[in-house]
């Protein structure tokens, strides 16, 4: 009986590859704010988008931090990522010393994206908890 080496030609296959360094962060970061912003539960669990609540509609659980629907799980992911980018240009803006002006642009523009990524984070926790 003779068996595949489909398994191991892709194995092989994909240890060849090179990816370039800003790839692989893009990548890191993409999985990472996935995970943190409840795409696993989103792909096992499958959540109503929206519920009714007093007559209305919301796109989170109330009192609820065990329990998310899909547009909670988007809207986090995309504060987190208002997050990252405002960290990145922090970064970027000290690549800019000859240019003070241009410096101070992505400083200031990272530290505006960082605080309103968390300050919305938070907002959106604080609501679901009933603190809001």
């Amino acid at each position: 009986m003779k068996r595949s080496r489909a398994p191991s030609k892709m194995l092989d296959i994909i240890s060849r590859l090179k990816f370039s360094e800003k790839v692989m962060i893009i990548l890191m970061l993409t999985l990472t704010i996935f995970i943190l912003g409840g795409g696993i539960y989103d792909l096992i669990y499958r959540p109503v988008s929206t519920i009714p609540f007093m007559g209305r509609y919301v796109f989170y659980y109330p009192y609820s931090i065990n329990e998310q629907t899909l547009n909670e799980s988007i809207t986090v992911m995309i504060f987190y990522v208002m997050g990252t980018v405002g960290m990145i240009l922090m970064y970027q803006s000290t690549k800019y010393m000859s240019s003070p002006r241009k410096a101070y642009a992505t400083l200031l523009l990272g530290i505006v994206l960082f605080i309103l990524g968390y300050g919305l984070t938070e907002v959106l926790y604080r609501m679901k908890v009933g603190m809001l």
